[in-house]
């Protein structure tokens, strides 16, 4: 079962997340911000009953890509877990378990295919980006640097802009993005243009953002620039930049509520 790429679609337009901050992932010379957080969820003993069940299908081998989902054994114990394939070399599989929040090195053997039912509960443990924030200049500064280390352990109420591969959430908190622009850490920029962005670096992650998008990162935006009345800006930024992309473009998949699975 495969995760799929980019979704702006209207299956994530109405998903608000409650989450704790577990890990931060930042640096001064990249742009985007990404973290580890933990679903605040009462269905404890929902996710109980799911490793049970686990535990109890049969294992079904069969050929299991980077980026797939997959029931992988953990030898030591020989406990299944749900997790996503983040890295093979040669038969050894990476393996994100994405109730736990760790890595599995393990061999093919102990790798089964997934089923969707497995998959109708969110993962307990989800990886996102930080949505619609960036630097003042081409790199963060210390005090924001600071600010993003602090971030640990916070509790944070959020929305997802869109899922990316490997089911990353595109996530905007309002809550962050006001201390970026109150405390002078770093500028907003509209929904469409963050997403541009996104795509730009994965696909050239070596590129330095000022060199692919200069006059982004030349336009010194204020927070009342960005924002008149808690509102957004009336003319996105993305509307200046060339060449120009249309939103709202997704691949076609299998929808869960919490991601779309690539057909």
């Amino acid at each position: 079962m495969r995760s799929g790429g980019m979704d702006s679609s209207l299956s994530t337009k109405f998903l608000d997340v409650d989450l704790k901050l577990m890990e931060i992932h930042y640096h001064p010379k990249e742009v985007l911000v990404k973290f580890q957080g933990q679903y605040n969820t009462e269905d404890e003993f929902d996710y109980h009953i799911l490793q049970n069940e686990i535990q109890q299908v049969p294992k079904v081998k069969d050929s299991v890509g980077i980026g797939d989902f997959c029931l992988v054994e953990e030898s030591d114990c020989g406990e299944w877990y749900r997790g996503r394939v983040v890295q093979r070399k040669n038969q050894i599989y990476d393996v994100f378990l994405i109730d736990c929040g760790k890595i599995l090195s393990v061999y093919e053997a102990h790798i089964a295919c997934a089923t969707e039912e497995l998959f109708q509960l969110p993962p307990k443990i989800v990886s996102g980006i930080f949505a619609n924030i960036l630097p003042l200049d081409e790199k963060w500064s210390p005090k924001a640097l600071n600010y993003f280390s602090a971030l640990r352990d916070l509790k944070i109420k959020g929305h997802v802009e869109a899922i990316l591969q490997h089911q990353t959430l595109l996530l905007d908190v309002p809550k962050i993005a006001s201390d970026i622009v109150e405390l002078n850490l770093g500028k907003l920029v509209d929904g469409d243009t963050f997403c541009l962005i996104v795509e730009m670096l994965m696909e050239s992650p070596q590129e330095p953002l000022c060199k692919q998008m200069p006059d982004l990162l030349q336009q010194k935006y204020t927070s009342s620039t960005l924002f008149s009345t808690g509102s957004e800006p009336e003319q996105p930024i993305l509307h200046s930049l060339q060449p120009r992309l249309s939103g709202g473009e997704v691949e076609k998949g299998v929808t869960c509520w919490w991601g779309v699975l690539e057909q």
